[in-house]
């Protein structure tokens, strides 16, 4: 019959003098086997020097076994070398011809439970993730007819609300994306044209040798050059002669003749490659130009050291009222929130999370604001606060500045929706906010805010 599960059995080190007569010097290990097709795989042992004899058998003794009420309750006392391996049907007692044998197996019976744990929870993930993806496509109609024609009103429902959180659907992404990120600068086709025609005309140039087309953004175009590689490696579609690589180039240089005194901000290129993922060359470019001119973009890419200032404080202070003893570490490696948060900001974390996970937290951002944006930090720095408190100064940076992290969406966030932010802090932050907007001249400073 198929083995369901394995108890392995072993005890623990005791000094000579003690006689082994408690189950507190039992431990226990359950570790469920890998079944295919409703057969368990053979438990090969690890390849050791091991007797070609078989392991010897232990007789069942009423003395050496004794059995409680329950079916897998055991109260078992063996000698130093042996192991029981239990399953549904049946046990077996095997003694091992010396201890580090019997310490092999014990750990390859460990490796079996990690790798078969571990596929259970990928097969459990994946179907929550299939169930979540169905429930979002399902949700296409209702967007459609329902939202979409009457968004300005129907964006405030909670029952919208509650779907958006989920994940918007993707046929119409776009849609929702282009209407929240508005179009404040008034960019019109006729003036995106223009600008194109010069990088277009810029990047003929280039080509053959002449660089006189990019004059002062001869810098922007080396940053360029080497972060679209860098742009969504795994999709194979914004570099190396993929279908997207010509249009990433469009939206960008488009931007840096639109916006000279600006020109190329490091990740750039992933915010540009994720509009372009849903919406078209036009679109994506309207969006770029509003979204980086709009709420907390503005002053990081003309580098505003006091509106940079009064964000990175206040994220301090929410982190230190969150995670006190994990703030406190970092402040004593010397790691400041601007050492990391910048990154993450500028990107709308495109850059550190997979695609999937990505494109939930810009639907999320766009529902909520900025603020979703501290809580999503939060939830990070809560999945990484063990590693974070074993790490030294060098491996605390690494961990928080890693190109990605590999972290399943369910986990991420339901890491974010534990963050709650108090509420004044949330007053505090809509108060330096609008004292700091007040100052600014940019007549593109418009939102997603809240």
């Amino acid at each position: 019959s198929d083995i369901s599960h394995i108890h392995i059995h072993h005890r623990k080190e005791t000094p000579p003098a003690t006689p082994p007569t408690t189950d507190s010097e039992t431990a226990s290990i359950e570790i469920p086997a890998v079944t295919t097709r409703g057969r368990a795989q053979s438990l090969n042992p690890p390849i050791l020097p091991i007797p070609s004899a078989t392991p010897p058998v232990l007789p069942r003794k009423s003395s050496e076994r004794k059995r409680t009420s329950g079916a897998n309750e055991r109260v078992a006392v063996f000698p130093d070398l042996c192991l029981s391996i239990v399953t549904r049907h049946r046990s077996l007692d095997l003694m091992a011809p010396t201890q580090k044998i019997r310490d092999a197996w014990v750990s390859h019976f460990r490796q079996i439970l990690e790798r078969n744990m571990m596929q259970q929870n990928i097969q459990l993930i994946a179907s929550r993730k299939e169930q979540r993806e169905q429930r979002i496509l399902n949700t296409t109609e209702v967007w459609t007819k329902e939202i979409l024609p009457r968004f300005d009103s129907k964006r405030k429902d909670a029952e919208v609300k509650r779907m958006w959180r989920l994940g918007i659907a993707p046929g119409v992404r776009a849609q929702v994306w282009v209407k929240v990120i508005g179009n404040t600068l008034g960019i019109t086709r006729e003036k995106f044209g223009t600008v194109y025609k010069e990088a277009l005309a810029a990047r003929k140039k280039a080509r053959s040798g002449d660089m006189s087309g990019y004059v002062r953004l001869e810098q922007s175009m080396s940053l360029v050059a080497q972060e679209i590689p860098q742009t969504f490696p795994e999709l194979k579609v914004f570099h190396n002669g993929g279908p997207l690589e010509e249009n990433l180039r469009d939206v960008i240089e488009s931007y840096l003749f639109f916006k000279p005194h600006i020109g190329y901000v490091p990740g750039m290129s992933f915010i540009a490659a994720m509009l372009l993922l849903y919406c078209d060359v036009f679109e994506s470019f309207v969006c770029l130009v509003n979204l980086l001119h709009a709420s907390y973009f503005g002053p990081f890419l003309q580098m505003k050291s006091a509106q940079m200032a009064w964000r990175f404080s206040f994220f301090d202070e929410l982190l230190n009222a969150t995670f006190p003893v994990l703030a406190q570490d970092l402040k004593a490696h010397m790691i400041a929130p601007h050492m990391y948060l910048t990154d993450w900001l500028l990107t709308l974390f495109t850059k550190h999370l997979s695609l999937e996970l990505a494109t939930r937290v810009w639907d999320n951002f766009f529902l909520e604001g900025e603020m979703f944006l501290y809580r999503t930090a939060l939830g990070m720095i809560s999945l990484l606060s063990r590693k974070l408190r074993k790490a030294d100064a060098s491996g605390c940076i690494d961990l928080l500045t890693q190109t990605y992290l590999d972290v399943d969406e369910t986990i991420l966030f339901k890491s974010i929706t534990t963050i709650e932010i108090p509420k004044p802090f949330i007053s505090q932050f809509q108060k330096l906010r609008s004292q700091h907007t007040k100052a600014r001249s940019n007549p593109g400073d418009t939102s997603p805010q809240k």
